[in-house]
């Protein structure tokens, strides 16, 4: 009877501790639903928090039971203490969360009289998705240069691509934009700006300017040339020195004025075996001492006039002291002593009995593409008496053509009046024409009235030739020129004198240059008993 009365008792215990259990577990579902309802900070901080261990967890035997009815009973730890894992026991999901053990109702086992502590159900919580509204920028597209673009596109290609996790703290805001520009890896480095550089740069930047609006305009050409008689009974070496300073200003807009001072020393071949011509010097037409007695060398005015469009831009308009040969007898590669040939008759027609220089006026007109004419009025001596008398006149007409597309050529045709001279008279044609691209040909022929002084005793003269650009590879600069002439005389007691002239010109920069001349005469200036005369020379020009 006795142990029916404790058997009834201990189950009486064990349904109160049940029902006082369940009873917990209602109002503890209760309050969290309220709680969820309500939004409360705690729920939150539940979720993420891992769920408390079971104290059951701690053994895996089960106590043996007491004598008292409260031995029976498995006490759980108290709210909010958490318990010591088991050994061996798993870890817990974060993700599941467990109420305390005090609500948890033990499992009897009438068959060993043992109490079993409840497991705590599961709760699975999943994460809601978080959305982040990426603002959109817009990026307006970039024009780089090539060699930019070269540099940018490897800096590009190397950026790492931004992470779609918006978790992920290596992710990178949609509103940040960054360009990394690497220089090429074969640049080299900059040069660091040295102090007061920025004032020379702003000063050379203002003496440019200053020289670029600077009215005047000053070149200078000097000569040396060197000639030797290397046949017959003359030994004879000569050194020939020309300096030629022309200085040009601007007057007014459309107005200049030109300046030209020359200085010669030596003779030159012509002073031991003399040629014929009057203008021109037979072997150097740059010869011509202007040395005093004491051997110094005289700096004289060549030409000084004022050039002006005054009678509208188709006229030009010179007048004050010129030079005759710069208006007649022209031609574009047999005129020029100091860089074309060196013999006069290949400078101007030896049938030219005209003054060289002298005051005066020229009227040019250059209105049309198809011709050119000029007009000249010179006074020959130039003493200044007797102004109007003695008036040298000449006119030339040039005209122009071409051959094709490129083959350009030219015709003068000029004649002339001395009335120094009792109004000798003559005349002359003068032409150029492009054989080709490199070659340019020549022609030259002139007449003059009858004239029985030796040295003059020319009433007819011709000569041709050829100018060839360029004549070796790499050398398209460079300049070989020959010619060949005759001068007659009416005076039967002279021979007629004929010239010949090769020459290479080797051009070394644009302000120096050096020509190899070879030259001969047979019969010069119509000396029967004079064969042949050969003269080999070199010519320096500098120019500045």
């Amino acid at each position: 009877m006795l142990q029916r009365l404790l058997r009834a008792a201990r189950l009486a215990s064990v349904l109160t501790v049940l029902l006082s259990s369940v009873a917990c577990n209602r109002s503890g579902s209760e309050r969290g639903a309220r709680k969820a309802e309500h939004g409360s900070p705690s729920a939150s901080k539940s979720a993420a928090r891992p769920a408390a261990k079971s104290s059951a967890s701690k053994s895996s035997r089960p106590a043996p039971v007491q004598s008292s009815v409260a031995a029976d009973v498995t006490a759980a730890p108290a709210d909010g203490v958490d318990a010591e894992p088991a050994r061996g026991a798993a870890e817990p999901d974060a993700n599941v969360v467990a109420e305390p053990a005090s609500a948890l109702p033990p499992v009897a086992r009438a068959e060993s009289n043992e109490v079993e502590p409840a497991v705590a159900p599961s709760i699975a919580v999943e994460p809601e998705p978080v959305v982040v509204d990426v603002p959109e920028v817009a990026v307006e597209p970039v024009h780089t240069p090539e060699p930019l673009a070269a540099a940018v596109e490897p800096a590009l290609a190397s950026e790492p691509a931004p992470s779609a996790d918006p978790a992920s703290s290596d992710a990178t805001p949609a509103s940040e934009f960054h360009l990394e520009i690497a220089a090429p890896a074969d640049a080299p480095p900059p040069e660091p700006l040295a102090k007061g550089s920025a004032d020379a740069v702003a000063e050379a930047v203002a003496a440019e300017g200053s020289a670029d609006d600077s009215p005047f305009d000053v070149s200078i050409g000097a000569t040396t040339i060197y000639q030797s008689l290397v046949t017959g009974d003359h030994g004879n070496d000569a050194l020939v020195g020309y300096l030629d300073i022309v200085a040009e200003a601007e007057l007014a807009p459309g107005t200049t004025a030109t300046l030209e001072i020359e200085s010669i020393g030596g003779n030159g071949p012509d002073a031991d075996v003399p040629s014929f011509g009057a203008t021109v010097l037979g072997w150097n037409s740059n010869a011509g001492s202007a040395q005093d007695d004491d051997g110094f060398d005289r700096v004289y005015l060549a030409e000084a006039f004022v050039s002006s469009d005054v009678l509208g831009h188709d006229w030009v308009l010179d007048f004050g002291k010129v030079a005759t040969t710069s208006y007649l007898d022209t031609n574009r590669v047999a005129n020029n002593s100091t860089g074309q040939f060196l013999s006069g008759s290949f400078v101007n027609s030896a049938a030219t009995q005209i003054p060289f220089r002298g005051a005066g006026i020229a009227l040019t007109y250059l209105g049309s593409e198809r011709y050119d004419v000029r007009l000249l009025a010179v006074r020959p001596d130039n003493s200044g008496d007797d102004a109007t008398s003695g008036v040298f006149g000449g006119a030339q007409v040039d005209l122009f053509w071409t051959c094709g597309d490129e083959l350009a050529g030219s015709c003068a045709v000029f004649g002339w009046s001395n009335g120094a001279k009792d109004d000798q008279c003559g005349f002359g044609l003068s032409l150029d024409q492009d054989c080709c691209e490199d070659v340019t040909a020549f022609a030259r022929v002139g007449w003059q009235d009858e004239v029985d002084v030796a040295p003059q005793a020319i009433d007819t003269a011709w000569s041709l030739g050829c100018e060839c650009r360029g004549p070796f590879d790499g050398r398209a600069d460079d300049v070989v020129g020959v010619a060949l002439g005759m001068n007659a005389s009416h005076d039967s007691a002279l021979d007629d004198e004929t010239v010949y002239e090769l020459y290479y010109k080797r051009v070394f920069t644009e302000r120096f240059e050096a020509t190899l001349h070879a030259q001969g005469m047979n019969h010069p200036g119509g000396d029967p008993a004079e064969d042949q005369v050969t003269s080999l020379g070199v010519r320096l020009q500098f120019n500045f």
